[in-house]
């Protein structure tokens, strides 16, 4: 068997570098709620029922390594609490992925499916969702 030649790597490409970062399972899920502001990993769950915790940390670890989630330990009581928020960067990235929601809503209202922005109690998102 002889050895193939090895492809030269791509080069980079902007598309592929948003999809590599949001592409994860629950990651923009989870950008756009806390696009409305800072959240306990316990409002996340309740805002993503389906995913596993563990899966969720991963994500969140995942997107605090590529700079766009932040989180803080938040004294609650006598317990600390981990909150997480969006980094500047993480702001950036929501505000363009928003401008795609144009083109995306009515692919999904032709399918009979809807989507709303998440709501966190107290909080709005700022997207701008076109009717």
């Amino acid at each position: 068997m002889r050895d193939l030649p090895k492809r030269p790597p791509l080069d980079p490409c902007p598309i592929e570098e948003v999809i590599a970062v949001v592409g994860g399972k629950w990651k923009a899920r989870i950008l756009l709620f806390l696009a409305a502001g800072p959240v306990a990993l316990a409002g996340l769950r309740a805002h993503l029922p389906r995913a596993a915790k563990p899966v969720l940390l991963k994500q969140l670890a995942a997107l605090e390594a590529d700079g766009l989630v932040e989180s803080m330990a938040i004294a609650r009581g006598q317990a600390q609490v981990r909150e997480y928020r969006l980094s500047a960067d993480g702001k950036a990235l929501v505000e363009h992925l928003a401008l795609l929601l144009p083109w995306a809503l009515p692919r999904l209202r032709a399918r009979g499916e809807d989507w709303t922005a998440p709501d966190v109690p107290g909080q709005t998102t700022g997207l701008l969702i076109p009717a």
